[in-house]
């Protein structure tokens, strides 16, 4: 009787099935607004999410290999989307942030309904947010690995 009871907590397949499809549709008119490719939108995304991440960070959060997020950034660089940092503290390691002057164009162009609002239309940021962390935690058990944790 019990596991009855927890097979109704757990989410459905048509419901996983929707909040993904939600987030996929987000995601391209994201990519659509700020003309970039999935691979960019997902380093864009983290980033927000996270201020600052080194590379081996940002594989770990989007599932990129080195050579693909290092050839995204170096794009986003380029376009003046990303920032490299070099922290005074240890001169060897490179920090990734969103470049300010493109961050303020993303709150400018999302107005007050924030940047995740942007990508979870129909839902409250702190539900979009949990929509993008759970997913995340599918992806990650699908694949095999440890959910990358969140910085605030």
């Amino acid at each position: 009787m019990n596991a009855k009871k927890d097979r109704k907590n757990e989410p459905s397949i048509q419901g996983l099935a929707y909040v993904y499809q939600l987030v996929l549709d987000s995601l391209h008119y994201f990519c659509k607004t700020y003309h970039l490719n999935m691979n960019q939108a997902n380093v864009v995304l983290m980033l927000s999410f996270n201020k600052k991440l080194t590379l081996k960070e940002l594989c770990d959060h989007t599932g990129q290999p080195k050579s693909t997020a290092s050839r995204v950034v170096d794009g986003l660089v380029e376009r003046k989307m990303v920032d490299r940092s070099v922290p005074e503290d240890n001169r060897r390691t490179v920090l990734l942030s969103l470049n300010k002057s493109f961050a303020k164009k993303l709150e400018r162009l999302n107005g007050d309904k924030g940047f995740t609002q942007l990508l979870t239309k129909n839902l409250s940021q702190e539900q979009g947010m949990l929509a993008i962390q759970k997913l995340d935690e599918l992806m990650a058990i699908v694949k095999g690995r440890e959910r990358p944790g969140y910085k605030d």
